[in-house]
């Protein structure tokens, strides 16, 4: 399955989820692809530093059910997935969540997103913005069992998110999260790669239990 965009009259738009928006749990993948509206949305030759994107996932008015009443962008549970292209922010929980699962959760490429910017990538607008916990801009496990192996985060503006900008961390037995990779991203700047944009614990946490990452 392919998620395109085509939303009149092209250039930049915003989308406002009131709700949690659906998780994906297709085995076979599901790819959103931001680079398709209209306008001139792309990755450049080097990004993050020559995108342009014009599709944003504004999480301000994202509200779940309890116990915390608030929202991920978006969650993967499932492999073969592909994101690129999009603006993730203002979500008051993870901006991307890449839940391990008993069924595996693997080969899942993040690509080219600003995560926790605004559109232009010079402005902060964090995700994990209920501080309840430790949140990230892209989170790579959770507490329950499962696995999440070969997942890339890739060309990625990642900055100003509450607490880490990508968090990939594991609790053994139940969950085994390893041989994930975080490649050419701009963590903790603007897009330019200049400016400090720092998320606010740390850039890259990798820890409890997680392995060859």
């Amino acid at each position: 399955d392919v998620i395109t965009f085509n939303i009149a009259p092209g250039g930049f738009q915003s989308i406002q989820p009131f709700v949690q928006l659906p998780e994906l749990t297709d085995p076979a993948g599901v790819t959103i692809d931001g680079f398709t509206q209209p306008g001139g949305a792309s990755a450049g030759a080097n990004p993050p530093l020559t995108a342009t994107l014009l599709i944003e996932i504004n999480g301000s008015m994202c509200i779940s059910g309890p116990p915390l009443f608030t929202c991920h962008g978006l969650v993967i549970r499932s492999p073969n997935n592909i994101i690129r292209g999009l603006i993730i922010n203002n979500f008051k929980q993870d901006g991307i969540l890449v839940r391990p699962t008993p069924t595996r959760t693997f080969n899942n490429m993040i690509y080219c997103n600003f995560i926790g910017t605004d559109p232009t990538g010079t402005l902060i607008q964090w995700n994990g913005q209920d501080m309840t916990q430790l949140w990230a801009g892209v989170y790579i496990g959770a507490l329950n069992a499962g696995t999440a192996y070969n997942n890339t985060v890739s060309s990625n503006l990642v900055s100003g998110n509450y607490a880490e900008g990508v968090g990939i961390m594991s609790c053994p037995p139940a969950v085994d999260v390893y041989s994930n990779q975080v490649i050419h991203n701009y963590i903790g700047t603007d897009k330019t790669g200049i400016v400090p944009m720092g998320d606010i614990h740390d850039g890259v946490y990798i820890g409890e239990g997680a392995h060859h990452n």
